[in-house]
């Protein structure tokens, strides 16, 4: 027997009946409502973390993408200058470290940039807050509701006199 046969079994009088069988809408209602919140509160974090996530790996991919043309390009101004007459090698080799670690430097900043670093506690702290408020909610409601159904049985009717 769950709670609401039993409380359908202690009304006695139409009044009770009719405030047990409002106390089961009204909670059933909130606990729909609770439902349907919470869910949405996780779905909204889960794409928020997806969509992170995916921002993050686009930003890494091209980073490595600028890395390796970087470092081509790179290779391809020594090698050109290498094959070109009277080419000072020790400055080309130099030119070309240079290239490679700003090409590098890029990439690191680049990385620096992208981090996922706060974005998930942001979003897993909007969606505490979300459920706590409807949790919050759900309580007032159910309290209001039992209240409302202590009052009817409690209230002294004319047959109990």
């Amino acid at each position: 027997m769950d709670h609401y046969e039993k409380l359908d079994a202690k009304a006695t009088t139409d009044a009770q009946k009719a405030a047990v069988a409002e106390f089961h809408s009204t909670i059933e209602a909130a606990v729909a409502v609770r439902k349907a919140a919470i869910d949405a509160a996780l779905a909204a974090y889960r794409s928020g973390v997806d969509s992170a996530l995916a921002a993050h790996v686009a930003a890494i991919e091209g980073a490595e993408t600028a890395l390796d043309s970087s470092v081509e390009v790179a290779l391809a101004k020594a090698e050109s200058d290498c094959a070109s007459e009277g080419a000072d090698e020790a400055a080309i080799r130099a030119a070309l470290q240079t290239s490679i670690k700003s090409a590098q430097d890029a990439f690191r900043a680049a990385r620096k940039d992208a981090t996922l670093e706060g974005k998930r506690a942001e979003l897993a702290a909007t969606r505490k807050a979300a459920v706590d408020q409807v949790i919050a909610e759900f309580k007032a409601a159910a309290e209001a509701a039992g209240e409302k159904l202590k009052a009817v049985f409690h209230a002294p009717s004319a047959t109990q006199e």
